[in-house]
């Protein structure tokens, strides 16, 4: 089994203007603030009812959905972060250099386990209560709380993990050559549809209920735990996404060219 792997988003302001309602029914995206506003951004994930971003700066911001935004802590405190996880109650952020923190809703931060014990870290998603990371030698790894680690499954099982993603209690991954896969918090894991189905995906983001993912030509799936899946507004309206994350049922992304888009989902079986 190989797999996956979740693409973290970064933001460094958001500008307040009126939002233009485009696409049609099931999936209707609306841009929000000033196009190329988001140019610099580098790291994001919803928490707390807001977004939660890092500039290419290494500064932290939390982003309203009012589009009210306000600085966290000093200018430059995450500079060389590599990996933003919002968990229930606080966010994960992992180091280029390999190291682990916590950040709570007011910016407070603390340091977990070792520095550097996260090192060569690749992919990285919470899962209950747990924080799930894929090192680059495709060992899977489950911390705890307090920081503490222990590795799940064999050595190497993961390698070649493009997309990482957490859904119905359980782990998803999806391979080199496109293959979804499900595997439990123990490590025992099965395919999910046929091999090879999701060859173009290019990020998997998840909302709700549903995993969004985002294809090579743009095109956006809702993907359902039983790997039934069925196509979000028209082909390729999502071409040139370049970071994605989930917030209150919706789904923000930003384009190659810095503007920030957030997409309206329904609910509703996928075919």
């Amino acid at each position: 089994m190989l797999g996956r792997r979740l693409l973290f988003v970064g933001l460094l302001c958001w500008c307040s203007s009126a939002w233009a309602l485009e696409g049609t029914g099931y999936g209707q995206w609306q841009l929000i603030g000033s196009p190329g506003v988001w140019k610099n951004v580098h790291l994001i994930a919803g928490f707390d009812g807001a977004l939660y971003s890092i500039s290419q700066r290494g500064t932290l911001y939390r982003v309203e959905t009012s589009g009210r935004a306000s600085q966290l802590g000093r200018s430059g405190a995450w500079l060389g972060s590599a990996h933003l996880v919002a968990a229930k109650s606080r966010l994960y952020c992992i180091s280029s250099v390999g190291s682990l923190f916590q950040i709570s809703n007011l910016g407070v931060a603390g340091q977990l386990g070792d520095p550097g014990a996260w090192r060569g870290t690749l992919r990285a998603v919470y899962l209950e209560g747990a924080l799930y990371t894929i090192d680059a030698r495709g060992n899977l790894f489950e911390t705890d709380a307090t920081g503490i680690g222990k590795q799940v499954g064999q050595p190497g099982e993961w390698f070649g993990t493009r997309l990482l993603f957490a859904l119905d209690g359980a782990l998803y991954t999806i391979d080199g050559v496109g293959t979804l896969f499900r595997t439990e918090k123990n490590g025992l894991g099965k395919q999910i549809g046929l091999a090879g189905t999701w060859k173009e995906a290019v990020s998997a983001i998840v909302v709700g209920e549903r995993a969004l993912i985002v294809q090579r030509d743009g095109s956006l799936f809702a993907v359902e735990p039983s790997g039934k899946y069925q196509q979000v507004g028209l082909s390729g309206e999502w071409k040139g996404i370049r970071l994605a994350t989930g917030l209150g049922g919706n789904l923000y992304t930003i384009s190659d060219t810095g503007n920030l888009f957030v997409t309206h989902l329904k609910r509703g079986k996928a075919n």
